[in-house]
Formats: structure tokens, C-alpha cells, sequence
């Protein structure tokens, strides 16, 4: 008898299921404007899964950052 390199393929019926699962919660809302992986992809921690574009705290931040820039582009020019 002599052995053979043949691959053969066998088909089984079975079932997968995860090892793990996770629920994710929105901290913030807004809209997904990127998805870097996909559902059910293998990740490592700390790993960017999407980016969420949040126009409401962005409008918040430019409250915020406006009135100090101005006052930075101030002293500046006072310093000339």
C-alpha cells in the first residue's frame, strides 16, 4: 500500500459559537463616519474599531476654544 498526497475534504454538521461576547454602549452620540474592522473580526485591545463624528460636541468644543484663541491671538499681537 502506498500513501497518498491527495487532500480530501470532509463535511461535517456542526455549530460555531463564541468563546466571549461584549455589549457596546454609546458614551456619546453621533454618526459612524469610518468602520475600520468588521463584524465579527478578530481584535486586539485598544484596537480603533470606527470614528464617530459627533457634531454637537464639536460645537461644544468651539465654544469653548474660540473665545481662548482670540484672546492668544491678542497677547500676541500687544507682544509685537
Amino acid at each position: 500500500m502506498k500513501a497518498v498526497d491527495t487532500p480530501k475534504e470532509v463535511r461535517l454538521p456542526a455549530t460555531t459559537q463564541a468563546f466571549e461576547s461584549a455589549t457596546l454602549f454609546a458614551r456619546q452620540n453621533g454618526y459612524i463616519e469610518k468602520r475600520f474592522v468588521d463584524i465579527g473580526s478578530r481584535v486586539k485591545a485598544g484596537e480603533l474599531l470606527a470614528l464617530i463624528s459627533a457634531p454637537e460636541v464639536d460645537d461644544q468644543l468651539n465654544l469653548v476654544w474660540c473665545p481662548c484663541l482670540r484672546r492668544k491671538a491678542r497677547s500676541e499681537q500687544c507682544r509685537r
